[in-house]
């Protein structure tokens, strides 16, 4: 192991954080809380098919 926090889909060793609600919708990168590890291939799947990442809960829309 090499000291990376481990994806939390597939459990690989992460390379990315992923912001689970964009800045774009109102999400921060600085807030912990929204921000999971996250490895190359899965982050690209998660930024290339939303409709996996919200069934995953890796995407969620902003809440009022």
């Amino acid at each position: 192991e090499d000291g990376r926090p481990s994806c939390v889909n597939c459990g690989a060793p992460a390379e990315d954080l992923h912001e689970v609600l964009s800045r774009a919708r109102g999400g921060s990168i600085s807030d912990p809380a929204n921000c999971v590890p996250i490895c190359r291939p899965c982050h690209d799947r998660v930024t290339t098919n939303p409709v996996w990442a919200a069934e995953l809960g890796l995407s969620k829309r902003k809440e009022n």
